[in-house]
């Protein structure tokens, strides 16, 4: 499929690229370091495919991925009666917390806006957790940092992203 978005992340450090397919479908990323991947494709008409992959020293990875034809659904909002539906676009939430359970206050969670790069930046609060409001419909990466834990970062799927940290040790 020509023209379709192709994101890889690297799910330790957040570093990401970005492609389109070519006309005959083929797409080639350079210089990834080893580590542990999330790939993922989007195409015009077509459901987000999404693949996890460790990349070893010296190899040379190739994922294919499998399209699926995306199903026109329709969906029913009910509006009270004197309001009006003012959203424009979707919410993104969820909880950081550590190894133990314990909520991560204060932690920086970014979201990055895959086609146009602009970032959504914010503190989680208390409890862990955070709330984006109206980011507009796209496709996002988003991930998480706290001081003396490891960062992640991840493709966002759904409106819920949690994450859980592992503490660095000194």
């Amino acid at each position: 499929m020509p023209h379709a978005l192709v994101v890889i992340v690297n799910e330790r450090t957040g570093a990401w690229q970005r492609t389109e397919t070519q006309n005959d479908g083929r797409y080639v990323f350079g210089n990834i370091k080893p580590g542990h991947y999330e790939l993922y494709v989007l195409g015009q008409g077509f459901r987000q495919v999404l693949e996890r992959r460790k990349l070893l020293p010296s190899e040379k990875l190739n994922v294919d991925f499998r399209l699926i034809p995306a199903r026109g659904s329709i969906v029913k909002v009910q509006v009270p009666p004197g309001e009006r539906l003012a959203s424009t676009g979707w919410n993104l939430g969820g909880e950081v917390d550590c190894e133990s359970g314990q909520p991560l206050a204060g932690t920086r969670v970014v979201t990055t806006d895959v086609r146009t790069l602009k970032k959504y930046i914010m503190r989680t609060a208390r409890n862990g957790e955070f709330k984006f409001a109206d980011l507009p419909f796209g496709s996002y990466v988003g991930g998480v940092q706290a001081r003396g834990c490891e960062s992640q970062y991840r493709i966002v799927t759904s409106d819920r992203l949690n994450f859980r940290l592992r503490c660095l040790r000194k």
